[in-house]
């Protein structure tokens, strides 16, 4: 196999797990998003962020480009910290 077709592997199942996530997240409502997804565990919209802060960071570490969000970076260390009304921050944020 070659590099590029690998290259081509990995991005497409990076896109097809992204299209999965957007459909699960997608069909939540706000008041479902900010529940906890386990007792004692993180809420939908913490791992929404997390997962945004992640892929955002992956651009830069992969050459791709610039990050998207940078102002989420903070955001999302603080979103462990804080219980507050993370949905509406983090739309302020990324919209």
């Amino acid at each position: 196999m070659t590099n590029q077709i690998i290259v081509k592997m990995v991005l497409d199942a990076w896109h097809s797990k992204i299209k999965e996530a957007d459909n699960i997240f997608d069909n939540l409502t706000d008041e479902q998003l900010q529940n906890e997804v386990a007792s004692g565990r993180n809420t939908g919209v913490y791992l929404l962020g997390h997962l945004t802060v992640t892929h955002d960071l992956m651009l830069s570490i992969l050459n791709f480009g610039q990050q998207i969000y940078p102002q989420l970076y903070p955001l999302q260390i603080d979103f462990r910290k804080i219980r507050f009304d993370y949905l509406e921050v983090f739309r302020h944020q990324v919209f």
